[in-house]
């Protein structure tokens, strides 16, 4: 997982992302909130619309980091919201390893 030592602050986005953009379309997301001296040591969390992938960017002097996280079973549980809001390490840590188990059918 991400080293959270050197983040300043992590931000939620509103909506759900189509995961088929990458790093380019997510920054111009977030630039449309924030400017970019704004968003230096930030994490940026994007969720999917099917409730099983989370995207995160990390903006640093160094560059652009992208996560994801997939998981097989279950669904992440998202908190309901209409603008940025920003939350702490360990909300954070809540939202990653918060998962909601699906229901298996019987196939007899």
């Amino acid at each position: 997982m991400v080293d959270l030592k050197m983040i300043r602050d992590i931000y939620l986005y509103p909506d759900t992302v189509d995961f088929r953009k990458g790093i380019p379309a997510l920054l111009n997301l977030i630039l449309t909130f924030y400017k970019e001296y704004e968003v230096l040591d930030c994490i940026f969390v994007f969720f999917g619309r099917n409730k099983k992938q989370i995207k995160m960017i990390e903006i640093n002097k160094d560059g652009t980091w992208l996560y994801e996280k997939r998981i097989n079973e279950g669904n992440f549980i998202f908190p309901t919201f209409n603008e940025n809001i920003k939350i702490d390490k360990k909300q954070l840590k809540i939202i990653l390893d918060t998962i909601s188990p699906t229901k298996k059918r019987n196939i007899s």
